[in-house]
């Protein structure tokens, strides 16, 4: 499998450290971010596969930056990952291009799932043929 880079967007350092030190124990390579703006800029500058990206941000919230980043770089996959338990999901969403049909709730007490979600999303038709 190929070494996969993943974008973490969240506005809280804390959650920022712990999911880059635990995805990194997976061999996967960790960019982090504290907003949509640095996220659009790390973008424009770094390969990254999958973006993992908390819905309340400051300024641009997440299903915009999201938005945009699939504009720009429409290869990438999206995972939403937020505490926001009453958020609304726009109905657009889920036709964006490699959007995650799962949506990750904070604190999420099985990091495993998430791991396995990204690995999914990344998985190419070779890596399926080699599973046994």
């Amino acid at each position: 499998m190929k070494e996969i880079a993943v974008l973490i967007v969240d506005d809280e350092k804390c959650v920022r450290e712990s999911l880059s030190a635990f995805l990194t124990d997976f061999d996967l390579h960790i960019t982090t971010a504290e907003s949509a703006a640095s996220a659009l800029q790390i973008l424009k500058e770094t390969k990254i596969d999958t973006v993992i990206v908390d819905l309340r941000l400051p300024g641009i919230d997440g299903f915009t930056f999201i938005r945009q980043a699939q504009m720009m770089r429409p290869d990438i996959n999206f995972i939403i990952f937020t505490g926001s338990v009453e958020i609304g999901i726009p109905p657009d969403f889920f036709s964006i291009n490699n959007a995650s049909s799962k949506i990750f709730h904070k604190p999420i007490l099985d990091l495993q799932l998430l791991v396995d979600e990204i690995i999914a999303m990344n998985a190419t038709p070779e890596d399926n043929r080699n599973v046994h």
